[in-house]
Order: C-alpha cells, then sequence, then structure tokens
C-alpha cells in the first residue's frame, strides 16, 4: 500500500503535469482522463485548451493546434480535447478518434500503454545506472545509529557534522570557509556576516552561509543589497573560456530549468550534471537513436524515469530525493551526443550576438527555446551576458516597452487584440476588429488582460518551415540569412521549421540590459537582480559554482536530501507571493545550522552502492509544488 508521503508526491506530479506548457514525457491513463474531464468544465477547459495550443505549437502538431483551439469552446470543447488526448495518446489520429467514439463507455481501450520491446529494455538496462536509493533518513542522520550507518556506508562523517579542517581534508577547498567579514546594513542596522568580504569569490561553504542568514533585498540598503549581489554572480563564472564540463553542464541547466521553482531546480542540477568529459560521454549514451531523432513515447517516458531513478532524484518514496522535474532528459543526452561529435559549434563567435548565439543553439538543441537557451547561454558569462531569460516577472516589467516601441507596437497591438477577442468570445460576445476598441470594452481590467497575455507570448519563438512543399524541396528564401542551409547553422540535423527569437523577447532583452548599465551590471545580471527582489532571498545559485567541479569527493543521496529539507524548513519550497507586496516570501534565518545548506554534486559511484531499501521519513509536501514566478 502506497504511504501517505508517497501519495503526495504521486498528486503533485498529477498536478505539475497538468499545468506544464511542455508536453509531459510521463502521463498515464489516469493524467489522460483528468484531462479529459477537466475540458468539460467552463473556464478551466479554456484555460486548459490555451495550455493545449501551445503544447501543440511546440511539437509542430499542426492538427493538435486546430483541436486545441476547438477545445475552447465551451461545450465542444470537451469532445475536442478527448479527440485530441487520445489522437496523442496513441500517435494516431483516425484510429483514436474512432475509439473515443465507438468506444465512450471503455476509454481504456484508447489508451493502452505500449511495453518496450525487448532490445529497447535491454539498451535501457545496458546503458543507465541502476535505481539508486537513500536508505538513511534525514532525521537518522543527527542520531548514532545513523551516524554509525552512514560511516558504515561511506567511510566518512555526514557533511554538515564535519568541523571545518576535516570537511576541506574531504572535499577541498571549495568547502572551505572564507574569514567572516561583518557587515552593517546602514538601513535597518542588521549585522550580516560576508565570508570573505566583497573581494573575491563565495566557496560553496560560504554560499551556504548566505542562504542561512535569509538575506532579503528589500529590506537592506539598495547600495549593499548590490555589493553581495555582484559577488554572488561573480562566484558562479566559469570564466572566459568555460571547460567542456562547463560549457555542457549549464546549457543542461537551461533544459532541466522549463517549469520548476528555482531551489528544486538548483537540487536535481546539482545530483544530474555530468561533472568530467568521461559522463558527458556517459550521457550521450543514455538516450538511444540517432541526434534529433524522436523516440516513441513509451522509450522516451522509460529512459526518462530510468536516469531520474539512476541520478537519485526520482520520488521520495521510491528512495530519491524527489526534485524531478517535467523536463525531458532525453534532450539532455542528445545535447552531449552533440557536444562529443562538434564541440565548436557550442563555442560562440568572436562578433556573433548574443542573441544570434541562442537561435543557432535553439534550432539544434532539443528542450531549448529563447528562454531556456538564453538561461543557459547566460549561465556561461552570468557577469556581462546581455541576453537573460524573460519569464512572467521580467515580462510584467518590460510589456509597457514592448508596447510603445515603434518596431513592435503594431505586432504587438494584433497579438493583444487576439487576446481581447478571447476575451470576448468566452463570454459569447462578437469579437472585434480594432485594438483599440477592444481595449475600450474591458476598460480597467484591459491592462492586467495585457499583462497576463504578454506573459505567454514574449517567449513564443517565431518560425518559419525551412524548405517549403511548394519549393519542391529548395531553402525557403526567405529566411533570415543566418538561418539558411548553406550558412552551415544545421550541423547535426536539419528540422523542419527554424525558430528565430521574436521581435517582442528583443525589445524585452534591451530594457534589460538598459536596466543594468543604469546599476553598472550586465543584462543577465540584472535580470537575476530584480527576481532576487522578487523571491525575497539573496540566492546564490551554489550548484552552479565552478568550485563544485573541484569537490575530491562528492555528496551522497542523503546529504542532498538534508539540504533539501533544511531549504523547506527555511521557506524555500513556499512558492504563493504574498498577495500585499507580490513577493515571495523571505527564508528563515538560521545561521546555527549554515551547515546544512551546503551541496555541490552527486558521485554516481556513490549513488551505485546504495541499496534497494525505501527511503527516509523525512519528505517535502511542497516538493513538486509548481510556480511558476519562482522560475529562472
Amino acid at each position: 500500500m502506497a504511504t501517505t508521503q508517497e501519495m503526495i508526491d504521486e498528486l503533485r506530479r498529477r498536478a505539475a503535469n497538468m499545468v506544464s506548457l511542455d508536453t509531459p514525457e510521463d502521463q498515464d491513463l489516469a493524467d489522460f482522463g483528468a484531462d479529459i474531464a477537466m475540458g468539460f468544465v467552463p473556464v478551466v477547459g479554456t484555460a486548459q485548451a490555451g495550455r493545449d495550443f501551445e503544447r501543440a505549437r511546440r511539437d509542430k502538431d499542426k492538427l493538435g493546434m486546430v483541436l486545441s483551439a476547438a477545445a475552447g469552446i465551451p461545450v465542444v470543447g470537451g469532445v475536442a480535447k478527448a479527440a485530441n488526448k487520445g489522437r496523442k495518446a496513441k500517435k494516431s489520429t483516425e484510429a483514436t478518434v474512432k475509439a473515443l467514439r465507438e468506444k465512450a463507455g471503455d476509454p481504456a481501450r484508447a489508451f493502452e500503454k505500449k511495453a518496450l520491446t525487448g532490445e529497447q529494455q535491454a539498451y535501457i538496462d545496458q546503458n543507465i545506472p541502476p535505481p539508486t536509493r537513500r536508505t538513511i533518513s534525514t532525521e537518522a542522520l543527527d542520531t548514532p545509529e545513523g551516524m554509525a550507518e552512514f560511516q558504515q556506508k561511506y567511510g566518512r562523517t555526514p557533511l554538515h557534522l564535519m568541523d571545518p579542517s576535516e570537511r576541506v581534508r574531504v572535499f577541498g577547498d571549495a568547502m572551505a570557509e572564507s574569514a567572516e567579514v561583518v557587515v552593517k546594513d546602514p538601513k535597518t542596522g542588521r549585522e550580516l556576516v560576508i565570508p570573505g568580504g566583497f573581494e573575491g569569490v563565495f566557496s560553496l561553504a560560504d554560499s551556504a552561509k548566505i542562504s542561512a542568514q535569509g538575506i532579503d533585498y528589500n529590506d537592506l540598503d539598495p547600495d549593499l543589497a548590490l555589493k553581495i549581489h555582484r559577488k554572488i554572480v561573480r562566484s558562479v563564472d566559469p570564466g572566459k573560456n568555460p571547460s567542456d564540463v562547463e560549457q555542457v553542464g549549464r546549457l543542461a541547466f537551461g533544459i532541466s530549468s522549463g517549469n520548476a521553482p528555482i531551489t528544486k531546480n538548483l537540487i536535481e542540477y546539482a545530483q544530474i550534471r555530468p561533472r568530467s568529459t568521461e559522463e558527458i560521454g556517459e550521457w550521450a549514451r543514455y538516450a538511444p537513436g540517432a541526434i534529433g531523432e524522436q523516440l516513441p513515447t513509451n522509450v522516451t517516458n522509460e529512459t526518462n524515469k530510468a536516469i531520474a531513478a539512476a541520478k537519485g532524484v526520482q520520488a521520495s518514496g521510491d528512495g530519491g530525493t524527489g526534485v524531478r522535474n517535467t523536463s525531458n532528459y532525453t534532450y539532455i543526452s542528445d545535447l552531449a551526443k552533440m557536444y562529443e561529435k562538434n564541440p565548436t559549434f557550442f563555442s560562440q563567435g568572436g562578433n556573433e550576438a548574443d542573441s544570434a548565439f541562442v537561435e543557432r543553439l535553439i534550432n539544434q538543441v532539443r528542450g531549448l527555446g529563447p528562454k531556456t537557451g538564453s538561461l543557459g547561454i547566460a549561465m556561461t558569462n552570468p557577469q556581462a551576458s546581455s541576453v537573460s531569460a524573460i519569464d512572467r516577472h521580467i515580462a510584467d516589467l518590460t510589456y509597457q516597452d514592448v508596447r510603445s516601441n515603434p518596431t513592435t507596437q503594431d505586432a504587438y497591438r494584433r497579438a493583444m487584440l487576439n487576446a481581447y477577442n478571447l476575451e470576448l468570445r468566452k463570454g459569447s460576445k462578437k469579437p472585434v476588429k480594432k485594438y483599440e476598441t477592444a481595449r475600450g470594452k474591458f476598460g480597467d481590467e484591459a491592462e492586467d488582460i495585457e499583462r497576463r497575455a504578454f506573459r505567454n507570448v514574449v517567449s513564443t519563438p517565431e518560425e518559419m518551415m525551412i524548405r517549403p512543399k511548394k519549393l519542391g524541396g529548395a531553402a525557403n528564401p526567405d529566411l533570415p540569412s543566418e538561418l539558411q542551409p548553406s550558412s552551415g547553422a544545421y550541423p547535426f540535423y536539419e528540422p523542419t521549421h527554424a525558430q528565430y527569437i521574436p521581435p517582442f523577447y528583443k525589445v524585452a532583452l534591451d530594457k534589460m540590459r538598459d536596466l543594468g548599465s543604469q546599476r553598472g551590471i550586465g543584462g543577465f545580471s540584472n535580470q537575476w537582480y530584480d527576481w532576487d527582489y522578487k523571491r525575497s532571498r539573496a540566492e546564490p545559485h551554489a550548484a552552479l559554482n565552478p568550485m563544485a567541479s573541484t569537490l575530491k569527493e562528492k555528496l551522497t543521496p542523503e546529504e542532498y536530501a538534508l539540504v533539501r529539507d533544511q531549504f523547506s524548513s527555511a521557506g524555500a519550497f513556499r512558492t504563493a507571493p504574498d498577495p500585499k507586496t507580490g513577493r515571495l516570501s523571505p527564508l528563515k534565518a538560521d545561521m546555527p545550522n549554515w551547515r546544512r545548506y551546503m551541496y555541490g554534486k552527486a558521485d554516481p559511484t556513490l549513488l551505485a552502492l546504495m541499496g534497494a531499501g525505501a527511503g527516509g521519513a523525512a519528505t517535502i509536501a511542497a516538493l513538486r509544488a509548481k510556480n511558476d514566478e519562482d522560475e529562472e
């Protein structure tokens, strides 16, 4: 029988699947059934239609886009949703729609799960390490019995219980503590500990002290807040010529970042990222098939589950840390294959603009879009990068600039007219033809409608067919020169459509760059800084600290679970914003327990030693909470 925590984890997973804008890789019959049922519910069904349209657009599924649009129409929407869900479940439109019509009393027949072939299962077994599971609960680590069990398993003391000299001896300088410099905030009089002062960089131990203090920039003198921020960003900078491990790792972070609260994403990344060129090679073998090949859904699902279990991020009820995101790990495997084959493709040209570099990558690396691609690239040059992830919060800061910019004003109005007409149709009212007329119909609600609509369109890439059928296989002359097949833009495979960053996104980036220059920091650094105000905490992003690559010994799954629980107790997984401030709640200060915030990267060798027992009792009900307001 499933435990209470296992049930909570499963409900969280299904909730995350329901709201994700990317097609979930692990939907089952229950997910499909719930989705179809909700399609008949007014308002909720319309919202789901918009979500399904975006999923279909990202999957380049034209029929899915049509059916999703139909799903926005009351009553008819439920039927259209059922047809679309069934079609995707079986990858056959005609057969599934017929099944849904003729077998309405037995919907399971339309969604039966297809088992892996022996050859497919053998590939997974041979190329992905076996599942790893925690066997010591986080509470037990603080007991004599738990410590003895940990000592017997790993031959050392748990990280958080080591003294400073032992920690450096076992892990290296990455876990060394810098001299504590006490700084008094001139605004509040609060004394803060800044390890090493404002010079140099933070170690992993130093970053833990920053997290443990629950520093909220909103309470601090702005000059002090900016000094702390500068050192945080400097501490994750991999340098002018990032190593292969850092280059691949940061792009993998971009792939894994969609639909994930930041703390959960960082702990997941610390556990899954490659730590050496050898591990890049291992990742390249995880997924079968050629670069860019669309794997069957059942193969993708099982491969993702196997990778998650091997890395120890599976559900806590299965002995993992429970931090697995909804991202598709086979895309990271694709990235590794590409890097092994042609690493120079991932180097930015001397005169290549950041936005052009992003466009080049998103047309080859699946799982990267303008938002996630920008994040991955920005993290390779976090201090100076001019690209940034335009998420919901940053969209709210920039939409008025896009509206007033002459280069985007007309396109903005067309997009907003579509949004207004969608609202009119929801109320069974006739659509209008002019933006001004539509805006006038909604009065005080208009600004909120435009703000929400802009969030949905700003990060959506524009696309164009590379070789239209009407041209008989010839390249589309309307494509930008840098995306023409002859330009060398597609060294691994040629997609059917070329994607490029929309003008909205570029204007928003310009705004963030201008704001950053006023503060003397780069555009991405400015976005990060604004986000730390929004989430009410100075976020060190310790998993991206290059020192983590130098650890002589790696953290165990039990230690990652302890980090997870410590962040949870401090409030890092409370993702609902305060209705008064619109910001997240600040972390609870817990400086006496700062050692529990230390983390780097999991060691697959240690993970492989784990037994098959159940995981510990300490779990986090909020771990699978999904909240776009805490995404990078």
